[in-house]
C-alpha cells in the first residue's frame, strides 16, 4: 500500500535555497580571487623600493639615513607604508628622531618625513663639535658606509633660516671625556648632572650668556657672557652659588666696574680679581 511523507512548512523554511548556495559559492571565489591578484600585485617586484627621498632634517647627516635605509630598498614600499615597519626601524636605529612618518610616490619611490630631538647643547669632544639633544642624544653623529650605486637617496632638507635660528641659541659646554660618548648617546648619568647645571644656571642667571667649562662634577667654569670666568668648583651648594654671583653681577653692572674672574669654590666666600 503506497504511503505518503508530508513535509513540514517548518522544515521547508529551514532548507537553504539554491540560489543562495550559489551566491555565496561566487561571493567566495570572488573574495579569494581578490586576495590572491592583490597579493601578486602588491608583492611584484614593479613595486620594489627604488627611491628614497629623506625630508625636513636639519642636523642628522644623510649618511646616517643612508645606512639604516639601505634595508628598504627593493622591498615592496605598500608594505613599509602599510604595516609600520620603515617608521618603526628607523626610530628604533636613529634615536636623533622623535618622529617618522611614510608616504609612497607611486609606484616605488619611499618619503619619508623626520622630526628630529630639538638641538640643545653644542659641546667639544676632543677636538671635534657634537651637536645633543636634551635627551643626550647625538644629533650629528657621522657614519661612512659604502652604499650600492643601484639605487638613489637623497634629501630635501628643512629651510635653512629656522636651522640658523637654532644654533644660535645652543649652549655650548666644553671638557667633556671621550669617555662619555657610548654610541648616538652621551653618559645619562653625565648627562643629568650637565642638565641639573645648565637648568640651575638659567634659572639663577637670567637673561645673560654663558658657557659651561666641565672637567668632571669637581671642577666647572662658567664663561659670562663669553668673557668673564667663573670659577665654580663642585656641585656642592650651586643654587646658592648661583644666587650670590648674580648678585655680585648685578653690583659690578651698577657700580661699572669689571673684574678679570671671580673665584666661587670656598664656600660662602667669593674671591674676585678687579682690573
Amino acid at each position: 500500500m503506497a504511503q505518503s511523507i508530508r513535509i513540514k512548512p517548518e522544515f521547508l523554511e529551514s532548507a537553504p535555497h539554491p540560489k543562495k548556495k550559489l551566491h555565496f559559492l561566487i561571493v567566495f571565489l570572488f573574495l579569494g580571487c581578490l586576495l590572491y591578484w592583490g597579493n601578486r600585485w602588491a608583492t611584484h617586484s614593479y613595486l620594489g623600493i627604488k627611491h628614497i627621498q629623506i625630508r625636513n632634517h636639519y642636523f642628522i647627516p644623510i649618511e646616517l639615513f643612508r645606512k639604516e635605509c639601505a634595508p628598504f630598498f627593493s622591498k615592496n614600499g605598500i608594505w613599509l607604508w602599510l604595516f609600520g615597519q620603515a617608521r618603526r626601524d628607523l626610530l628604533r636605529n636613529i634615536p636623533q628622531l622623535s618622529h617618522v612618518s611614510i608616504s609612497i610616490d607611486f609606484p616605488n619611490t619611499l618619503i619619508i618625513r623626520v622630526k628630529e630631538k630639538e638641538p640643545f647643547i653644542s659641546s667639544f669632544i676632543e677636538g671635534k663639535s657634537y651637536i645633543l639633544s636634551k635627551e643626550g642624544a647625538i644629533l650629528n653623529v657621522t657614519v661612512d658606509e659604502a652604499f650600492s650605486s643601484s639605487h638613489s637617496l637623497y634629501s630635501i632638507p628643512a629651510p635653512s633660516e629656522p636651522y640658523l635660528d637654532k644654533l644660535k641659541h645652543l649652549i655650548i659646554i666644553k671638557g667633556l671625556p671621550a669617555s662619555s660618548v657610548s654610541g648616538h648617546w652621551i653618559m645619562p648619568q653625565l648627562m643629568r648632572t650637565i642638565l641639573r647645571v645648565v637648568d640651575t644656571v638659567a634659572h639663577k642667571l637670567p637673561n645673560r650668556e654663558f658657557q659651561i667649562e666641565f672637567e668632571g662634577e669637581n671642577d666647572l667654569t662658567l664663561l659670562v657672557n663669553d668673557a668673564l670666568p667663573v670659577q665654580i668648583g663642585d656641585l656642592t651648594n650651586i643654587e646658592y652659588k648661583m644666587t650670590i654671583l648674580n648678585a655680585f653681577l648685578n653690583y659690578l653692572e651698577i657700580e661699572k666696574k669689571t673684574v678679570d674672574y671671580i673665584d666661587l669654590r670656598v664656600s660662602n666666600k667669593i674671591f674676585v680679581k678687579f682690573s
